[in-house]
């Protein structure tokens, strides 16, 4: 568990990281590894305990009723969040936060969003680049889905039909089942 970033954090190859959410819970094997990165920003709704012996910044996030954006379910079953209360005091969307840091560091062609739809626009165009049929995930329709659409968007599940003739979306068409 924690793959790739725990192995170059173990070897000291990270020395900032931006964990939004805040900090992974206790016993994920990233969360004994946080302390070992020299400067760390922290987005979260609530407070951290002070990591030791590094820089940390903490940025005031939403927790789930200020949210506004989409969520993806399990079950593929995308849902149009919106936000229930204002977001406190200072607080901004994550969304907005990581836009902002990119839009500083010069890369503001990237960085563009200004709402959540031009977000989730960029997602259903990029799960459907170089996507000729390959991968089960293509929201392709949605590429160009316009603000009042995106702000009226109801429940929807990508992949139309999952067992589309009795077949599983694998090369032998049955199904796989992975233990961790």
């Amino acid at each position: 568990e924690g793959g790739a970033l725990a192995e170059a954090i173990g070897a000291g190859r990270i020395k900032a990281l931006w964990m939004l959410g805040g900090m992974p819970p206790a016993g994920h094997a990233l969360h004994g590894l946080v302390e070992q990165v020299p400067f760390t920003i922290l987005s979260t709704p609530w407070a951290e305990p002070q990591l030791k012996g590094q820089q940390v910044i903490m940025l005031p996030s939403p927790v789930w009723a200020e949210k506004d954006g989409t969520l993806t379910g399990a079950d593929r079953l995308i849902s149009r969040q919106r936000r229930v209360f204002s977001l406190p005091g200072e607080a901004k969307p994550d969304w907005w936060s990581v836009t902002r840091v990119g839009q500083a560091m010069g890369w503001g062609d990237a960085f563009h969003y200004d709402r959540p739809a031009e977000i989730y626009r960029e997602y259903a165009r990029l799960s459907a680049y170089q996507n000729e049929g390959g991968r089960l995930l293509n929201l392709r329709r949605h590429g160009p889905i316009s603000n009042p659409a995106y702000d009226e968007l109801t429940p929807w599940r990508w992949g139309e039909i999952p067992f589309d003739g009795g077949r599983f979306p694998t090369d032998s068409g049955r199904a796989r089942l992975l233990f961790n």
